[in-house]
């Protein structure tokens, strides 16, 4: 083979690694913790039942739901923002700790916290704990 060939034959090559590199990227899912252990072990991981899980993030889901844009082409499912809360009312863990078992960047934690904390007392409160009146 000359030298042409084999050139073109490398170009050729890394075209393929390359379209299959954005190929994976494209289907590639985040594969954190929630991903990957979590939907195996909710009950134990977030230590709330499947249940209770699942009734506050019905009363939440609309209030922290945020559409795809283009600014926002693959936005966090309100169930993995509800998980890393509830993870960490649950254990105190680190915001960076948290951010490397969701592959979310450790100050996005924190505006996704701030968000479901404050959704969650809306939400909860007025269900939980009753209301202050003159008799109390």
């Amino acid at each position: 083979m000359d030298d042409e060939t084999i050139l073109t034959l490398l170009l050729l090559e890394k075209e393929e690694d390359d379209d299959y590199l954005i190929r994976m990227s494209l289907k590639k899912k985040r594969r954190g913790k929630h991903e990957l252990f979590v939907k195996r072990n909710k009950e134990e991981y977030f230590r709330v039942s499947e249940e209770q899980f699942t009734r506050v993030l019905k009363l939440i889901e609309n209030d922290i739901t945020r559409q795809p844009s283009k600014r926002y082409r693959n936005p966090i499912f309100a169930a993995e923002k509800l998980g890393v809360t509830v993870r960490y009312l649950a254990t105190g863990e680190s915001m960076r700790s948290l951010a490397f078992q969701f592959r979310i960047s450790h100050n996005y934690i924190s505006i996704i916290m701030r968000q479901t904390l404050k959704v969650l007392c809306e939400h909860l409160v007025p269900l939980y704990l009753p209301t202050v009146t003159e008799d109390i």
